[in-house]
Order: structure tokens, then sequence, then C-alpha cells
């Protein structure tokens, strides 16, 4: 019988840097989605979230409310057109 002892896991500094960055990216996100909707751009533009969808994927599996509307085509503050571009909302009522 082969008895070999686990080594226990060993947890990069970088993997932590990062859970961390995105437990505070989600609650920026959520305290920002309270006074109201954002569109992709603002969410990066304002709150420096690089993966909005992501983030906010995540605060929906955690339970919050939010609808996440797609738009084809959208023209940002500077005239430009942006394609893949979703508008996040979180619904009244949620915690």
């Amino acid at each position: 019988m082969d008895r070999r002892r686990s080594q226990p896991q060993k947890v990069s500094h970088k993997s932590i840097e990062k859970t961390t960055a995105a437990i505070a990216e989600r609650r920026q996100l959520l305290t920002r989605l309270r006074e109201g909707r954002m569109d992709t751009n603002a969410i990066r533009r304002e709150l420096n979230i690089k993966s909005p969808a992501t983030r906010a994927r995540e605060l929906i599996a955690q339970g919050h409310n939010i609808h996440i509307l797609p738009i084809q085509m959208f023209i940002d503050d500077k005239g430009h057109p942006r394609v893949k571009v979703a508008l996040y909302t979180l619904i009244r009522g949620d915690a």
C-alpha cells in the first residue's frame, strides 16, 4: 500500500491578488448599479473594470437580480460606434 502524504497546495500571490481585485470590482459595480444603470463602456471608463460582463455574471451567481440587455450598436460619449455593448440594470428590491 502506497502511503504518500499529500503536499499542501501552494497558492500563488498573483491568484490571491486577482481574487481580491475581483471581490473589490464586484463590490464597486454593485454599489454603482444601486445608483442607476450603466453600459459596458461607462463601467470600463468610470469604474476601471476591464470585464464588466464577468463581474455582472458573478454578482448574478451570488443572487443579485441584474438585468443585462445586449445592445447591437452603441455610440459612446466621444461619438465612436461600439459593438458588443450591454446595459446593466440592478432590479429594484435587490439588497
